[in-house]
């Protein structure tokens, strides 16, 4: 999912129907009563990130076929065009990236370059799903070319608490906040760094060396694990989280409000 606040007012939420694969979006004048809105933004895409551009036009990078590819919309993003090309392609990072890359979350600089985080899975049977993932960056001067950060960002492997199963860590779903203190926050879902929503700071925006759970999974239902992170946030106001639960007691999107003016 990604939220994004439009211009003139009110907020756009954008999520993937799973059955057809589909982007659609919903509206809110507070954030918290959501409007589903008619038509489809993209189709066969997945995993979007938005970015309002400096002529209000809202770019919307989105995954297909284990890429990230983008759009543009004028309308404020109802009605959006396929850009051509690739934004983010597999390998860029060697081994890391040999399978597939997922879920990206994309942040403006303070010198108007473009950072983006992103997934990326190679197979490994060992590890949980089948996939070792990590989370790796990429910058961007006009957010159409990229070129990969290196190194790692976040590993599951880096910090793990004692005795947590090799191949029960796994990392998904980053939702990156540049701070009003020049701070990058990194937040994402995890398993055996912390359990729920998992939260990584740093002072550049390359390394990261701490992480401290934020929203636990055991307060969720029945232990649900949150997905699918976005957040919307105005400075040092409340922040609020939405995350996607998937299981018998609940299913749906839900939202948490942050509990401390600083993450």
């Amino acid at each position: 999912m990604e939220v994004l606040e439009v211009r003139g007012g009110g907020f756009r939420l954008f999520g993937v129907e799973q059955e057809s694969q589909n982007i659609i979006s919903f509206f809110s004048d507070e954030g918290l009563e959501w409007v589903s809105e008619k038509g489809v933004r993209l189709s066969n895409a997945s995993w979007p990130d938005a970015v309002l551009l400096d002529d209000d036009r809202v770019r919307l990078y989105f995954q297909r076929g284990g890429a990230i590819n983008s759009a543009v919309s004028s309308d404020g993003g109802l009605t959006f065009i396929e850009e051509p090309g690739t934004r983010i392609s597999m390998e860029s990072h060697g081994t890391a990236d040999t399978s597939k890359i997922g879920p990206s979350t994309t942040v403006r600089m303070p010198d108007d370059t473009f950072r983006m985080y992103y997934r990326a899975d190679y197979e490994d049977g060992y590890y949980f799903k089948g996939l070792k993932t990590t989370l790796l960056s990429a910058v961007s001067e006009n957010g159409l070319e990229w070129t990969p950060d290196k190194g790692i960002r976040i590993a599951p492997n880096d910090w793990v608490h004692p005795g947590y199963p090799e191949d029960r860590r796994y990392l998904d779903s980053p939702e990156a906040v540049l701070n009003s203190d020049g701070q990058m926050s990194l937040y994402f879902w995890g398993m055996g760094m912390c359990y729920g929503v998992c939260l990584t700071m740093s002072e550049d925006g390359l390394h990261f060396d701490t992480v401290q759970q934020v929203l636990p999974a055991e307060d969720l239902y029945n232990g649900a694990f949150p997905e699918d992170l976005t957040i919307l946030f105005r400075g040092d106001s409340a922040w609020l989280m939405y995350f996607r639960l998937q299981g018998k007691e609940a299913d749906g999107v839900f939202v948490a409000k942050r509990t401390e003016l600083s993450p």
